[in-house]
């Protein structure tokens, strides 16, 4: 996998939501935005993979934080 390249705008100190957080591309989006410096607010219909994420964030210095969500019918 090629390595993940730096943001050309800075979202150091601002707050994301990342929705599908859990894994793959929303996973990777959410530790892309928590090494750049942001407070990440994750989401996801798995809430076990959420709770993994923001483990995973916090472990590499990041600030982390998991929303529930909802399935809509």
């Amino acid at each position: 996998m090629d390595a993940i390249k730096k943001l050309d705008r800075s979202v150091k100190g601002r707050g994301v939501l990342v929705t599908g957080a859990a894994s793959g591309m929303g996973r990777a989006t959410a530790h892309l935005f928590a090494q750049e410096g942001a407070l990440v607010a994750i989401t996801d219909i798995n809430e076990a993979g959420i709770a993994r994420v923001v483990e995973e964030i916090k472990a590499d210095g990041g600030k982390g934080r998991r929303m529930a969500a909802r399935r809509m019918r």
